[in-house]
């Protein structure tokens, strides 16, 4: 009797279904557009970026985080697929950084906003990631206090 092993598609989704959107004072970019067509968060213009949001299916906003132009933004969804209960978690870490400080908020499958000041390596999902060149700190910033409102 041979087993057949679970695609991804095949595991049960447990997390909300988040997505960002990329706030500036005269507009907001959603990653996905009204015709379904996605943006890319790598293409996103960090300059003059007044916030980053996670908004739910519902379109209620999850989670902002205000970002000030010394502020670098990093954004990640991690995925875990749990082969016992056949069951895909999404982890959401937003966050931002300069030469001197990091702060970054965690949602979780439930729902719930965590806020942390640094990465944990040894954790399931806390590790910290492989930074892109736009999400690095430049030199000779000064940090400014974490403030992120969740709703």
């Amino acid at each position: 009797m041979s087993v057949k092993g679970l695609t991804e598609k095949e595991y049960k989704e447990v997390s909300a279904d988040l997505t960002w959107q990329a706030v500036y004072p005269d507009r907001v970019i959603n990653q996905y557009n009204e015709d379904g067509t996605q943006n890319s968060y790598d293409g996103l213009d960090r300059n003059g970026m007044a916030a980053f949001c996670l908004v739910n299916g519902k379109g209620e906003t999850v989670l902002t985080v205000p970002l000030s132009s010394t502020q670098k933004l990093f954004y990640r969804m991690r995925v875990a697929l749990f082969v016992g209960s056949h069951t895909r978690e999404r982890v959401y870490i937003v966050g931002w950084q300069t030469r001197s400080a990091r702060h970054i908020w965690v949602v979780d499958s439930h729902g719930k906003v965590t806020s942390y000041e640094n990465f944990e390596e040894k954790s399931q999902w806390l590790y910290s990631p492989q930074f892109r060149l736009c999400e690095m700190p430049e030199k000779r910033e000064r940090a400014s206090p974490p403030t992120a409102h969740p709703v």
